[in-house]
Parts: structure tokens; C-alpha cells; sequence
């Protein structure tokens, strides 16, 4: 993808922000990491936001190997009055990139647990849902279609049962219709007691 792109002249902004997110023995490997012949004048898009928890402080990153291109990101920033960080955000990013090493991996052992829970619960209680274990993120990608339900219907049973995932169809129209999404970076105590209403939802 790479290459077609750079050989049309197309700016590729690789969204990264989750890649730090990564389940024990995967690897995550960064637009930024590949040789310039390769990646062009890629531009990667991330923040200590979904990592460490800090979307309330608005701090992001935006890394371009391209001066001129920095120059040009700059000045539509500025034209459309996008504010820089605040200090308590720089000074919540520095602390998250320098210290936060250990509880990263602690986070991600713990949301790979609930993955093994989610992966037990579905083989066990509902194997009519279809759920393949992620390799990074904390984001699960069920497969309600066998239950035969329309995603409003599936989302609307979901409500009525006290539990609310995002609709596929938010992430497209009709390759989503069937599927659900669950955010599984929670208390296993809390994913626990979803599963359970997902289960109570479909019975």
C-alpha cells in the first residue's frame, strides 16, 4: 500500500494511537520504523490518550519526517485555530512516556486476561457468537450473525438487557450489519457482569 501511494504522490497518515496496545508476544510495528524508501513521507498520527488514559488532556502527536510538510501541517493547525497542548498535558504525556513503561505492560497483560475470559465465556455460553482474539487494542469484534437478529434489533435487546456495545453498522453500513464492538479495557468484574447480560440479551 506503501508503495502504490508513494509512487501516485499520496501522503499516507498512519492513525496510531492504539499502538502501544499490544497483546503479549505480538509486535507492533510503526509506518516510522520502515525505510524512507518505503514509507514515503508518511505521517504518524498518536497520543498517550488511549494507552494511559489521558484523553482529557488533549495531547497529541503528530510526527512528520517531511520539513516542508511539518511547515504546511502547521500552518492549517493554526488556520483553523487547532490549540497546542497545555502544560498539564505536555507535563501528563512526559510522565506517561518516561515512567509509564511498567504499568503499559501490566495493562496489557490484564486487557490480554480479558480477552481469555471473553474467549472461555463465548466457547462455553454462547458459541453461536463468533469472537476471534485480538492482537492488539483493546477493541473486541463480535459476530452476532448467527443469532439471526438485525443490528437494531441485536442493539436494541443489548439496551433492554442493560448493556450497550457499538453497532457495526457505525463502521460500515452493510459489511457491518451483524456484528457488535466491545471496549474490553474495563474491570474484569464489570466484563463479567456484560457477558453476562449479552447472554441474558439473546436468551
Amino acid at each position: 500500500m506503501l508503495s502504490i501511494c508513494k509512487a501516485h504522490g499520496i501522503t499516507v497518515y498512519s492513525d496510531e494511537i492504539h499502538g502501544d496496545i499490544v497483546m503479549p508476544g505480538e509486535e507492533f510495528v510503526s509506518v516510522l520504523s520502515l525505510p524512507a524508501e518505503v514509507a514515503g513521507e508518511a505521517v504518524v498520527l498518536t497520543a498517550p490518550s488511549k494507552t494511559f488514559n489521558l484523553p482529557g488532556l488533549q495531547t497529541s502527536c503528530i510526527v512528520v519526517r517531511s520539513a516542508e510538510k511539518r511547515e504546511k501541517i502547521a500552518a492549517l493547525m493554526g488556520n483553523n485555530h487547532i490549540p497546542g497542548p497545555t502544560f498539564m498535558g505536555i507535563t501528563a504525556a512526559t510522565a506517561a512516556y518516561r515512567d509509564g513503561e511498567e504499568w503499559m505492560r501490566e495493562m496489557n497483560r490484564y486487557v490480554s486476561g480479558n480477552f481469555d475470559l471473553m474467549k472461555e465465556f463465548f466457547a462455553r455460553k454462547l458459541p453461536q457468537i463468533s469472537f476471534i482474539r485480538p492482537q492488539a487494542t483493546y477493541l473486541a469484534w463480535l459476530d452476532f450473525r448467527a443469532a439471526g437478529l438485525s443490528s437494531e434489533e441485536l442493539d436494541r435487546r443489548l439496551i433492554e438487557a442493560g448493556v450497550r456495545l457499538g453497532k457495526g453498522t457505525n463502521y460500515g453500513e452493510k459489511a457491518g450489519e451483524g456484528y457488535m464492538r466491545l471496549t474490553a479495557a474495563c474491570p474484569r468484574s464489570l466484563l463479567s457482569e456484560a457477558l453476562s447480560r449479552i447472554e441474558k440479551a439473546l436468551s
